[in-house]
């Protein structure tokens, strides 16, 4: 039975995090709630960016934002305790500090209080007592301790605060220039009232072996009246960074339109093992890279021997993976044996199931099987139930791999669905049973990462996707094939693929992908958003030639490659693109005759919003409720259901809608964009152009989706399409919100919907085909070559590969 536990278990979970823990007997400890008379007045010079500020650090122009993302109103918090006058600009991202997400400014830190929903500063110097730290405060930083306040319990806030500034009184120098910065700071501007709320209450104060020091709650000062008799103020950002209070990832600088949340877990990172070399007699001439054995340190008659496994294992294990999916399937031999599972062990490798249903379907050939093998029934549910369960059953529980959330990925290769769902009931039993009976047997939360059936598209894996989304998730096994945006579960990738050996065993035709645009995609996904697998194909399919097992062609270079972006993850990876929610139709409303809105829907998230919106989940909006919307910052309502106006109209200004609607612009949503009909809606092919009059290369096609209506006052429209000489609005922004006037897919307004979504310009990218349109080199038996070209908008960035001059090989024979 599936734990409800887990980090993903329920479907709008927003983390929750430990009450605040005490400190200071009586009081409100470890902080104080800013709530002194004398509030700081606001000001924020640093740049605006949407809801929030940007402050740069770097020449590059780097720096850290603060925002309200997340339902985390970190930038309201810093606004109402006196923004950038009071506490400086943003010096960290956000970070968890003792459960709590909080946020460092060169003036103090900021932690957001969930049962109160309200940021508060932090009494860092309190908390650094408290976690032992006075020794390495007193001999770092020449600070003293705090002294005996025992005796505040009790008391009143006036008699309290009244007991704490007595410290400054006195007619030495030093305690008079330690008081003259403590209430003269910058925030403070000569309020006692306001230095309290800023600094906290003064805690102890006296000499040092290198002249005195005065340290406050929040805030310290030291000051040697014979070197410098100015007091300095000791560098909070730097003190909590030596201390490992605030994590050296959260220090680190990035964009102005990248928004970091707190850091995310690693993903798990597992490469794809053939079990099909087991002795010296290999079929070498349908090898699409020569192998030379002793580079990886045995000799040709050792394959398939302990040493065979000792050294791939060895190999992997040192590449940063966490361990291997089996290829696996039935008839094939291809359990693992005890040989395999001892080696695993010794090199710390965990094993999962990649389930090549696919490939049994073939006949053992290289193609998609055409026939709809997978059927609602208790044949079909025992067979694939019954195999994951007895394949993990001979493996030790300790050595199943488990993704980032502690879930057991089963990656299934099978495409053998039905394209139509006519009959939604008995497919409703069969996803949600095979689920339940795997996770019962096994004792484990399961997640079947299903490989994605695109020609045709099959309405009956959509309605698992949709209907089950804990339970089942998209992915792709080779890099430019769609994958649809129902979850960012898992990120697959791809090392130069060329099936040049099984093209020639099988007379197929031969594929290249040879472009260093699929590996910088693919890193940035991994890296950006948030996935809890990332599947590596392959280590050692030799027919294909996309593995990281060293080669003749190659050598190593794969193989350090992969080694490098793995490092790159762990190391840069960052929550930093809205969260975002998806609102789409109910599959099994879907009419079988194909309706063109519900076929548009499906279309923009099959093919498109992968490349727009890859760290999006997507829900029916029939199981949505307006509680379920908390924490997310985007909204993308594609759904042709009014029924979720009302909850979008309701929603904080803080969170961003974007808004498909071609059917009903009288809706509460629908008029804050629309201001009356102009016309009929029109019919046929109509020019699109831009903000600034430019047109738009791709052409609007109306049909019956796109409405002729007047704007709404007060709304700015970012494209327009030209209906016999009459402008009308195409997309329409007003506030946080973009409306969207059609609903057929068109990458000229996803574009400048997105763009406006992230703030900078989209750069085009080749990962995620669209249809026919995809990118790769073909070659055909009887000799033809056709090299393939596609690039569209996408949010991926373009950063240079972590091996900068790695470059494929030019393909044997061409």
């Amino acid at each position: 039975m599936r734990p409800r536990g887990t980090r993903r278990a329920a479907l709008f979970a927003v983390r929750r995090v430990a009450a605040w823990p005490r400190v200071v007997a009586g009081m409100l400890v470890g902080l104080w709630l800013a709530l002194a008379p004398g509030g700081v007045a606001a000001a924020s010079p640093s740049p605006a960016i949407e809801g929030g500020v940007f402050t740069p650090r770097e020449v590059d122009g780097r720096g850290f934002s603060v925002t309200d993302d997340r339902g985390l109103a970190l930038f309201s918090a810093y606004t109402t305790l006196g923004g950038e006058a009071a506490l400086g600009g943003a010096v960290s991202r956000r970070f968890l500090y003792r459960g709590l997400v909080a946020q460092l400014f060169e003036r103090g830190m900021i932690a957001w209080i969930p049962a109160s929903a309200r940021g508060v500063l932090v009494n860092t110097f309190d908390d650094l007592s408290a976690a032992g730290h006075d020794a390495r405060l007193g001999a770092d930083y020449g600070l003293v301790g705090s002294a005996d306040w025992s005796q505040d319990a009790g008391l009143s806030w006036a008699a309290l605060q009244a007991r704490h500034l007595a410290l400054l009184e006195g007619p030495e120098p030093w305690r008079q220039a330690l008081r003259a910065a403590y209430r003269n700071a910058p925030g403070a501007e000569g309020s006692w009232g306001r230095a309290v709320a800023l600094h906290g209450l003064p805690m102890g104060i006296g000499p040092t072996p290198n002249g005195y020091a005065l340290r406050a709650q929040r805030a310290a000062w030291v000051v040697d009246a014979e070197a410098e008799p100015r007091p300095r103020s000791v560098d909070v950002r730097a003190l909590l960074a030596s201390l490992g209070v605030v994590p050296a990832d959260a220090l680190v600088p990035h964009w102005a339109d990248e928004r970091p949340h707190v850091r995310p877990s690693a993903p798990v990172f597992a490469v794809h093992f053939f079990d099909w070399w087991r002795s010296p007699n290999l079929p070498t001439a349908y090898f699409t890279h020569q192998i030379t054995w002793e580079r990886i340190g045995i000799t040709l008659e050792q394959v398939g021997s302990p040493a065979y496994y000792d050294a791939n294992f060895r190999l992997i294990q040192a590449l940063g993976a966490d361990g291997v999916v089996w290829e696996w399937y039935e008839g094939g031999n291809m359990t693992p044996s005890a040989t395999v599972l001892d080696a695993l062990r010794a090199h710390g490798l965990k094993i999962g199931l990649f389930y090549d249903w696919e490939l049994l379907h073939a006949g053992g050939k290289a193609v998609l099987s055409e026939a709809a093998y997978i059927a609602p029934d208790d044949a079909s549910l025992q067979r694939i139930g019954g195999d994951v369960i007895a394949f993990y059953r001979g493996i030790p529980r300790d050595l199943w791999l488990l993704d980032a959330d502690g879930r057991l990925p089963v990656l299934v290769y099978a495409y053998g669905f039905p394209a139509e769902l006519t009959e939604p009931e008995p497919w409703a039993w069969f996803f949600g049973e095979l689920a339940r009976r795997v996770e019962t047997a096994l004792a484990v939360d399961a997640v079947f990462d299903w490989s994605f059936a695109y020609l045709p598209p099959s309405h009956v894996q959509d309605y698992a996707f949709e209907r089950f989304p804990d339970s089942y998730q998209p992915f792709n096994f080779v890099v430019d094939i769609p994958q649809p945006q129902y979850g960012h579960h898992v990120v697959t990738w791809n090392f130069i693929f060329d099936n040049r050996g099984v093209a020639k065993r099988d007379q197929l035709p031969r594929v290249v992908r040879d472009d260093n645009r699929y590996l910088q995609e693919t890193l940035w996904l991994a890296t950006h958003t948030a996935p809890s697998l990332v599947f590596m194909y392959s280590w050692n399919e030799l027919w294909e030639g996309s593995h990281l097992l060293p080669d003749d062609t190659y050598g190593w270079r794969r193989y350090d490659l992969a080694r490098a972006m793995i490092a790159t993850v762990r190391e840069r990876r960052a929550d930093d693109l809205p969260r975002t929610l998806i609102l789409v139709d109910a599959m099994d409303a879907f009419p079988t005759d194909g309706a063109a809105l519900f076929t548009h829907e499906r279309t923009l998230l099959r093919h498109y919003l992968r490349r727009y919106t890859p760290q999006a989940i997507a829900r029916r909006v029939d199981a949505v409720a307006a509680e379920d919307l908390a924490g997310f910052d985007l909204i993308l309502s594609i759904t042709t259901d009014r029924r979720a106006d009302p909850l979008l109209a309701q929603l904080p200004e803080r969170v961003r809608v974007v808004y498909w609607n071609a059917t009903d612009p009288g809706t509460s949503m629908a008029t804050r964009f629309v201001g009356g009909i102009a016309g009929d809606p029109p019919l046929g092919r109509f020019r699109v152009l831009g903000a600034d009059g430019a047109g738009v290369d791709e052409p609007l096609i109306a049909e019956g989706d796109v409405l002729d209506v007047a704007p709404a006052d007060g709304s700015e429209i970012l494209l327009r399409f030209d209906r016999n000489g009459r402008l009308r609005p195409l997309v329409v922004r007003r506030g946080n919100d973009i409306w969207v006037n059609a609903y057929r897919p068109h990458d000229g307004v996803l574009s400048t919907v997105f763009a406006a979504v992230y703030g900078r310009a989209l750069e085009p990218g080749i990962t995620f085909a669209l249809g026919a349109q995809i990118q790769r080199l073909e070659v055909f038996p009887d000799g033809r070559i056709v090299h393939n070209t596609f690039q569209a908008p996408a949010v991926f960035r373009h950063d240079p590969l972590p091996v900068h001059d790695f470059a494929p090989a030019p393909p044997a024979g061409l």
